[in-house]
């Protein structure tokens, strides 16, 4: 009952124009920063709302918004892969590239150990919709940023987001970069939209390519 009266609360404040309810955000990992962001600026303009992030993968992030157990995603891919179920905000450009360390820079790919994201995972499906791969020898799969940085300050080629080169990566120059869309996707008919609006109104002023 107590959940309910909250609720009727948020309603009443929404009906009036007001955000009153908690940020539930659902973020894919190389958004991290980005989102990080936007929940400041949110918190510095609503600092009585609550926020809750929780980062995951593609696929269980869209499950998410689908069944409402977060207001907002913030997704990495293409918005052809986006169901016509959910409303769509495109946020800008996240670009990637096959990062290697810099001493494996000059060498040809087929020399190239190359890590993947987890086959039939989200961020493989979209890769490789606009992705050529090399003929790699595929000799690991991972999912997680950090990870995947990881393996490739230890001698694998990844597709990392270009924000990674700090890491003391380089790009092999051998693969063209490849710009993915940053988009915010939820339910037309969600609960509390004012909340996610306003937020999607502060991140907007972000670009997503400096995160």
């Amino acid at each position: 009952m107590i959940q309910l009266l909250h609720e009727a609360e948020s309603e009443l404040h929404d009906n009036i124009g007001l955000p009153a309810c908690p940020l539930l955000l659902g973020v894919m990992p190389s958004l991290a920063s980005y989102a990080a962001v936007g929940a400041r600026a949110f918190s510095e303009e609503y600092p009585d709302l609550p926020i809750q992030l929780r980062q995951e993968t593609g696929h269980s992030l869209l499950e998410l918004v689908q069944r409402q157990r977060v207001a907002l995603g913030l997704v990495v891919g293409f918005s052809d892969f986006i169901p016509h179920s959910m409303e769509l905000h495109l946020l800008g450009k996240q670009r990637w590239g096959l990062f290697t360390r810099p001493e494996d820079r000059k060498r040809p790919l087929e020399d190239l150990n190359l890590v993947l994201p987890l086959e039939e995972s989200w961020e493989r499906l979209v890769l490789e919709s606009r992705v050529e791969l090399p003929q790699l020898q595929i000799e690991a799969v991972a999912t997680g940023g950090k990870i995947i940085c990881e393996l490739a300050r230890q001698g694998f080629a990844a597709f990392l987001p270009f924000h990674c080169a700090a890491t003391g990566l380089e790009l092999h120059p051998a693969v063209e970069p490849i710009d993915f869309e940053v988009m915010a996707v939820r339910l037309e008919n969600s609960r509390y939209p004012l909340s996610s609006r306003a937020f999607l109104r502060l991140l907007s002023s972000f670009d997503p390519a400096e995160f």
